[in-house]
């Protein structure tokens, strides 16, 4: 999409245009869900994700000034509804541990069998080492690889500097090729 139809879908979202809205969601849902998906490892859940992104970014419209691109804008939106997701996810986790311990449940033996089926698709030792990762470092590692962004725009979105992320891949690489060797 060339800057002049992008300013005019956006400018038609803006005025609440139905159409230019589907349009749209048709034209980034793609791209947002695969970032969400990455993230996330859950495809209901980055399907969820990257419908938020998705209306906040028509909310959030008039903030977008044009000094990003709008696909890092939209993807730093996106990285902030799957950080908030993960936190929750983190905050329901640590509650059910702390349920089972005062309930005596043990935990080890409660394995639902579509979190199975998704750890064996997921089981690969490259993709269990990145998600081994820390947020930052893993993130760093999926916008650059996975959807094949610029040290520049990974940098935008991540509102970082790009020796910062350089730094960041190395650091990923070097504990990537650790994982690996053992």
């Amino acid at each position: 999409m060339n800057s002049f139809d992008l300013s005019l879908l956006l400018s038609n979202c803006q005025s609440g245009d139905s159409q230019a809205i589907a349009t749209f969601f048709i034209a980034y849902q793609r791209d947002v869900f695969r970032m969400a998906l990455s993230m996330l490892d859950d495809p209901v859940e980055a399907d969820e994700a990257a419908q938020e992104a998705l209306m906040r970014a028509i909310d959030r419209l008039p903030s977008y000034r044009g000094e990003a691109s709008f696909s890092s804008w939209l993807y730093a939106i996106t990285l902030n509804v799957c950080r908030g997701r993960l936190r929750k996810q983190r905050v329901r986790q640590r509650l059910q541990q702390t349920l089972y311990k005062v309930f005596g449940h043990n935990e080890a033996g409660t394995v639902h069998p579509e979190d199975q089926v998704i750890q064996n698709e997921a089981g690969s030792i490259l993709w269990k080492s990145i998600y081994a990762l820390p947020e930052n470092l893993r993130l760093t590692i999926t916008l650059r690889y996975y959807h094949a962004l610029p040290i520049s725009e990974i940098a935008q979105i991540m509102q970082v500097s790009q020796r910062t992320v350089h730094n960041r891949l190395r650091d990923a690489h070097s504990r990537l090729r650790t994982a690996m060797e053992e």
